[in-house]
């Protein structure tokens, strides 16, 4: 079995290898490439100690970037690629990381500690395919297990419950019924995770177009990690075929009352910007749109968030609209009109909220077609709201 593996991967396997040591690509890059998928990155492990791994790489620019857990960096013909000694693990106390990290110089050890059977396989070019635990065929039948006793590797980490749904979604595998039975029976234990990390994963789930099947089979997994939520509509992410991040969290959140949402937006800690969008989209979810009003839209939501509410509603007849708005110029905020306040003062209306009030009226009057954005047609608008 041969990979085709990038010529800076394979003089780092050699530049190990040279000095007597064992070096493996391992984990996601494996599975990708068994799946003939091309690997974003090449993560590398050995059995050289951190010091021993420096010292394979004399002459490179070498980055200590996680050598207590025995991990370095080396910049390799402008790559950055991680390299990390076999290690075993200690008791994980906290339900998330490991109390102690032990270097070990076997292959088989380091294998054993991992999350899931895809991911718990190495390669080298001479000496080809490590898997110990089968993760090769579960590829072959497109399923996702734990390695060894799924309650233990499980409970060792609880954020590996979100990463099973996450890889369910992300490859389409269906998880193993005793993987399956022990997510819903340890799905308290995300408590345990905090909320970024939550966020990560649920985010990066909804991203894949199998995540409706995958929720709604560990829907009582989502509630344990966002007890905010009251409900959550499957079938609208389902039918989503497009959109980022904002647009599918509404799909899915939106049949939630906006306080509801908010709370469980805000409990993933997320950028306030996607927050507010989310909230917008869900507050706006089934609002009547028609051509007439697309301007309108675009002044309120700004052009990026109306395309998220059109794909929302599945709405591709007001696209056009969109253009003809654009291509017209029209002023999609106050400031854009031909006048302005001191225009209006000067032209007799009372300095004071009235003229703001009169600004907003001759802004929607402007994107409702009414009126020309000229000067001299604004200014005879207006003088209208002082009769």
């Amino acid at each position: 079995m041969q990979f085709p593996l990038p010529a800076e991967v394979l003089k780092a396997l050699d530049m190990i290898t040279a000095r007597g040591y064992e070096a493996y690509v391992v984990g996601g890059c494996v599975r990708d490439l068994l799946m003939g998928i091309p690997p974003h990155d090449y993560d590398i492990c050995t059995s050289a100690l951190p010091e021993e791994t420096k010292a394979c790489f004399c002459g490179e620019r070498v980055i200590e970037t996680g050598i207590q857990h025995g991990t370095v960096t080396v910049l390799m013909n402008g790559e950055m690629l991680e390299i990390t000694t076999f290690r075993t693990e200690g008791d994980y106390l906290d339900g998330r990381h490991p109390s102690s990290v032990s270097f070990t110089r076997s292959i088989e050890n380091d294998l054993m500690r991992r999350d899931f059977t895809v991911n718990a396989m190495a390669y080298h070019p001479e000496k080809g395919l490590v898997d110990l635990y089968g993760g090769r065929e579960d590829l072959q039948d497109k399923r996702l297990r734990c390695v060894g006793d799924a309650p233990e590797r499980l409970t060792e980490d609880a954020l590996r419950i979100l990463r099973a749904m996450r890889f369910s979604a992300q490859l389409s595998f269906a998880v193993e019924e005793s993987t399956a039975q022990a997510m819903h029976n340890l799905k308290d234990r995300l408590s345990l995770i905090s909320r970024e990390r939550i966020a990560q994963e649920l985010l990066r789930m909804i991203a894949f177009p199998a995540a409706a099947n995958v929720l709604q089979q560990f829907e009582d997994i989502f509630f344990a990690a966002l007890p905010q939520c009251k409900c959550i509509d499957i079938t609208a992410l389902s039918a989503l075929r497009d959109g980022d991040e904002i647009t599918r969290m509404a799909a899915l959140l939106h049949c939630n009352d906006t306080q509801s949402a908010d709370a469980a937006l805000q409990s993933l800690k997320l950028p306030t910007i996607f927050q507010r969008n989310c909230l917008q989209l869900i507050e706006h979810y089934a609002a009547p749109l028609e051509a007439a009003t697309v301007p309108l839209w675009l002044a309120r939501l700004g052009e990026e968030q109306f395309r998220r509410l059109l794909l929302l509603q599945h709405n591709t007849a007001l696209l056009p609209e969109i253009e003809r708005a654009l291509a017209e110029n029209l002023p999609l905020q106050v400031r854009d009109l031909a006048i302005n306040g001191r225009d209006l003062i000067a032209a007799g209306v009372p300095a004071g909220p009235m003229v703001g009030e009169v600004l907003a009226r001759l802004h929607e009057m402007v994107l409702r077609r009414e009126v020309e954005n000229d000067r001299g047609r604004l200014l005879e608008a207006g003088r209208t709201f002082l009769s």
